[in-house]
């Protein structure tokens, strides 16, 4: 009976290990901020991700990597450059280049710095390392806000 119990309890704390620290999915907000907003994050097997924060007139996609601490999950985000060379051709037909300013990205502030495991959802924290509780949905009610794993496109 006791070596029956043993090994129960040591294949369910495997099992248990094993799951936590296989969080490579694709992830959504559980509702769109005002009706409007949506986030998705996909994190990969090779520690790094794709995040993407859209609607209206705000558009943000970046990628970048991720350590898993515990339960806590840190995103890194690449580097943004802040201009864009662009080569084409004149009218004479001689290659010619020239650099544009990128326009500044206010979504960048609504990007999480990490995220917490909480079972099956993920808890997001600001840049700031506050936790962000609540959001606006589309009936301008105030409701927890979190990401739930779903479906990869």
């Amino acid at each position: 009976m006791t070596k029956s119990f043993f090994l129960f309890l040591f294949l369910f704390t495997v099992e248990s290990v094993q799951s936590q620290q296989s969080i490579s999915a694709c992830y959504s907000c559980n509702f769109p901020i005002i009706g409007w907003f949506g986030t998705r994050l996909k994190l990969n097997d090779d520690h790094s991700f794709d995040y993407l924060f859209h609607g209206d007139l705000y558009h943000d996609h970046i990628d970048g990597t991720y350590e898993i601490e515990g339960n806590t999950i840190k995103l890194t985000y690449r580097e943004e450059r802040d201009t864009i060379e662009i080569i084409g051709m004149d009218t004479l037909g001689n290659l010619d280049s020239f650099q544009i300013h990128v326009p500044e990205n206010n979504a960048v502030n609504f990007r999480p710095s990490k995220l917490k495991i909480q079972g099956a959802r993920l808890i997001l924290y600001d840049r700031k390392g506050k936790r962000i509780r609540r959001k606006m949905n589309a009936r301008e009610k105030w409701r927890k806000y979190y990401f739930v794993k779903v479906p990869c496109e």
